[in-house]
């Protein structure tokens, strides 16, 4: 196994790695009902950090990430991927799900030193498991020799109005327009993550257009939260690879991704909140010591 030198966090890494995993209902909705693998995928990811109410200037660094998507949990099975350069490194299976195997690179300070650790030409997946039909399974994906980032920077508009807002209300998350890089056969595609400092509750959101409207009461009130926001760059090839003896029926994913986060506190109630409430639940232990009086 061969590991090239990275600079910077692996938690900025992570926390993208997480929300690329929005796509997987999106993979698997396109996967033949006969492929036992439903798609894998790759990804270039540029990693971004909003620190007030301007637009991010320059990355945080670079990564890359493999996965399979097994459609089903194999005990001990076998699971990697070969670069051009003929580095292997293998897939393990994910935390949250055990039938997604997949690699995620450290930070690189730059571009041209995660192209050069993840050259342009062809990447081939395999897995392999007693289990599996025609083992080993592998299927091939090219990663170009263009980046095919967005033509923008995604960030939050209403940054401010982020900071300390109140979670009882819905909250109108706004950001700056997708410009697609107009890749021919790519889609553009924008995701919303939200998820709570430090582990816990996460929500991620395929969304369109500039904003997305979240309910209130979802969030809680006096928690610190991470926004991410992805601007991605998709192409889809339906049949791509692994053949599990009736011909190739996995779906590919290439991916170019720019990512930006944004970390924020909901409000803490005002004393009169805390009032109104206790006053509700005084009123309700009321009525209900009135119904028990009533019926003896």
């Amino acid at each position: 196994m061969n590991h090239a030198s990275t600079t910077g966090t692996n938690a900025e890494c992570g926390r993208a790695l997480v929300g690329l995993l929005a796509s997987v209902t999106v993979l698997l909705s396109s996967a033949p009902v006969t492929a036992q693998v439903a798609g894998y995928d790759a990804f270039k990811v540029e990693v971004f950090t909003q620190a007030g109410p301007v637009p991010p200037v320059s990355p945080d660094g670079y990564f890359f990430a493999a996965r399979i998507f097994a459609g089903s949990v194999f005990d001990r099975a076998s699971a990697g991927v070969q670069l051009p350069n003929a580095t292997s490194y293998a897939l393990n299976p994910a935390p949250a799900d055990a039938s997604v195997y997949q690699f995620a690179s450290g930070l690189y300070a730059n571009q041209v030193a995660l192209s050069a650790a993840f050259p342009a030409g062809t990447y081939t997946y395999t897995l392999e498991h007693p289990d599996l039909p025609n083992t080993p399974q592998t299927g091939v994906l090219d990663l170009p020799a263009a980046d095919l980032y967005a033509g923008s920077v995604p960030f939050f508009s209403n940054y401010s109005a982020m900071q300390g807002l109140n979670s009882a209300q819905a909250f109108n998350f706004s950001w700056n327009p997708f410009v697609p890089n107009g890749a021919a056969g790519s889609v553009s595609e924008t995701f919303l993550r939200l998820s709570a400092t430090g582990g816990g509750a996460s929500w991620d959101f395929n969304v369109s257009g500039e904003n997305y409207v979240l309910a209130g009461a979802t969030l809680v009130a006096a928690t610190t939260y991470t926004a991410t926001l992805y601007f991605s760059t998709r192409s889809y090839l339906a049949g791509a690879g692994f053949d599990d003896g009736n011909g190739p029926g996995a779906t590919s994913l290439l991916g170019f991704d720019r990512a930006t986060s944004v970390s924020f506190t909901t409000a803490v109630p005002e004393p009169s909140a805390w009032a109104l409430l206790l006053m509700g639940l005084v009123f309700c232990g009321l009525a209900a010591q009135r119904r028990r009086a009533a019926a003896a």
